[in-house]
């Protein structure tokens, strides 16, 4: 304990202050003992330095509860909020050189110190007012009267993020049993956008479209997950529409993905006026869109300052083909994943993979990225796990996803058809949790289904 005021201390003045043996250590007298010689013939701000390494060990001393013991977000119990009278303190924690300890300076600062649920790391951060406000929120929901919901949200989640604040196990569903499991603290709905071509005769009424994305919200507080919104659309969207989706769900707060076909750059530009998403995924197979356009388009959103993902799409025999594609893709992309074709079969997976085992047999060989995503996507799922007819093994369906069609019917899979009911006539809560859907997760759609 105390590794640094020792040092800083000598081991000589620490044992006539403090004590020879472990035994004689009252560590909570420790930072009382210091003031003796505080601005003396030691810094005035060595007690100091001594809580904070107290407050250290308290907060490594804490156990912490797991998630499925916890009801509500909860502030992290091993958490210590120490009030000092001196500023740039924490570089010391760590062992901080002579010109950290110059940097110290008279001044009221509030330090935050806490042990990492994930890691069991500890952490220290000097208290931001974002840190505050989401303690504050989970401590007492009732006092943020005039705050928004979305602002509650990004605060509350921060904190969770940070380890601050402790969220209950995500109540959704699992691919490997009709029970609710930890899934991760995600869920996407997937808006398909119609083209401006159909949307005439398909339009998705304001006020409940509205409705939704609020339910989209609450669905994310109850089940303590964050929320995310996919639009997923055709190289024609119906803009009107696309638009004032865009408008309510960053009003609301959500986060936006835009998936799909590329959109034209005068339009991106006027949907990055409302807000920036958190990235555009592009969709390709080898009978769509070109390198060419791939690219073009990935440099658009480079310039934009977009974050780009391309999904490339297994479909039988052409491997080859989707490998040129993938040779400067994978250069320009965020990122690039590989995913099989809907209904993609047990043949046809076999033959991709005899395709990709003679093409690791050829000179150049592929680079080891490549190989194994598309060994991962080629992977069949684990016998048991529910899936649908899309036969990815990452798809979320009916468990971290779900996917909305522009009449208004909600789809356990964003790739088949997998229809769990309509939101015109049902809340999004309820077909989560309805019929068709424990239907699907219970082993509706299995693998003698699929293959």
């Amino acid at each position: 304990m105390f590794p640094t005021t020792r040092k800083l201390l000598g081991q000589i003045t620490w044992e006539r202050l403090i004590g020879r043996s472990q035994q004689e250590l009252d560590p909570s007298a420790v930072p009382a003992a210091l003031e003796q010689v505080a601005g003396l013939t030691q810094p005035e701000w060595l007690p100091e330095l001594a809580r904070l390494e107290l407050a250290c060990h308290q907060a490594l001393q804490v156990s912490q509860p797991r998630p499925d013991q916890l009801e509500r977000l909860t502030i992290n119990p091993s958490l210590q909020r120490i009030k000092v009278a001196w500023r740039n303190l924490l570089p010391l924690l760590t062992f901080g050189k002579q010109r950290d300890r110059d940097r110290i300076e008279p001044g009221d600062e509030q330090i935050l110190i806490w042990v990492e649920p994930a890691t069991g790391n500890l952490r220290f951060e000097t208290a931001l007012p974002e840190h505050l406000a989401a303690l504050e929120l989970a401590d007492n929901p009732s006092a943020s009267a005039e705050m928004s919901i979305a602002q509650q949200d990004a605060l509350l989640w921060n904190g969770v993020r940070k380890g601050l604040v402790l969220a209950p196990r995500p109540r959704l569903y699992s691919r490997t049993a009709a029970s609710p499991t930890t899934a991760g603290e995600l869920f996407t709905l997937y808006w398909l956008i119609a083209d401006a071509d159909t949307s005439r005769t398909e339009v998705f009424p304001t006020k409940r479209s509205t409705e939704l994305l609020e339910e989209l919200q609450r669905f994310g507080r109850d089940h303590f997950v964050q929320p995310r919104l996919a639009f997923s659309v055709n190289s024609r969207p119906a803009a009107e529409q696309l638009t004032r989706l865009y408008h309510t769900a960053a009003g609301l707060g959500l986060d936006i993905i835009i998936t799909g076909a590329p959109l034209d750059r005068p339009y991106l530009e006027h949907l990055l006026t409302i807000k920036r998403p958190l990235f555009y995924q592009l969709i390709c197979c080898a009978a769509g869109i070109s390198r060419q356009q791939t690219l073009r388009f990935l440099g658009v959103l480079r310039q934009l300052g977009i974050p780009s993902q391309v999904v490339l799409l297994l479909e039988a025999s052409t491997l080859p083909e989707m490998l040129l594609q993938t040779e400067q893709v994978e250069i320009v992309a965020a990122s690039l994943l590989f995913r099989p074709a809907p209904r993609l079969g047990r043949k046809e997976r076999e033959q991709l993979r005899m395709e990709l085992h003679a093409l690791e047999q050829q000179a150049t060989g592929l680079p080891p990225s490549l190989r194994e995503g598309i060994e991962q996507a080629l992977t069949e799922p684990a016998p048991g796990t529910v899936c649908c007819a899309c036969g990815s093994p990452d798809c979320g369906a009916a468990c971290t996803e779900l996917t909305l069609h522009p009449d208004g019917t909600l789809h356990a899979c964003r790739e088949v058809a997998s229809p769990l009911g309509s939101v015109l006539v049902a809340g999004l809560e309820a077909l989560y949790h309805g019929e068709a859907a424990t239907a699907f997760r219970s082993g509706g759609l299995t693998l003698a289904n699929v293959f």
